[in-house]
């Protein structure tokens, strides 16, 4: 736990994990700011390990990666998907493993997952993916969506 600081002034102060310094006239709404970072690092990193996950179950030739084995990846910025082997490829998906696909790939950018699901006759509503996807697909889906902080 980060040690929140009196100044002579009466203000609080903390650094944060970012090295910066915050300042406040309240302990209370430093502590929140820190849990709230706290928290978001933790969705990041859980993001991360679903979307690595993801890419194993969609297929690494679907994604740009910069690293030399998905595992290694420190970024999600290192798994990005790759839109025109996603179009020349996902044809050949079974309905599952196409609805699989664009559903992973709306967390990277949602309209043009919708322009995918409009061109390849896919619904991608909640209800169509649990119908459609394996328990562990719908796990994947589920814990990229609790932890999703933005691309």
């Amino acid at each position: 736990m980060t040690d929140i600081h009196e100044l002579e002034d009466g203000t609080f102060q903390v650094e944060l994990p970012n090295g910066r310094l915050s300042t406040s006239d309240s302990p209370q709404a430093l502590q929140q700011l820190i849990d709230e970072l706290n928290q978001q690092h933790k969705d990041e990193t859980l993001f991360l390990e679903a979307w690595k996950v993801a890419v194993r179950y969609a297929g690494a030739r679907f994604f740009a990666i910069d690293v030399t084995d998905t595992e290694h990846a420190s970024d999600k910025e290192q798994l990005r998907p790759d839109l025109d082997a996603i179009k020349e490829g996902i044809g050949a998906l079974s309905g599952g493993e196409k609805r699989f696909l664009v559903a992973v790939y709306s967390f990277f950018n949602r309209q043009v997952a919708r322009d995918l699901a409009d061109e390849f006759g896919i619904e991608g509503n909640p209800g169509e993916l649990a119908a459609h996807l394996d328990r562990d697909r719908l796990d994947v889906i589920t814990t990229l969506m609790r932890h999703y902080t933005g691309w």
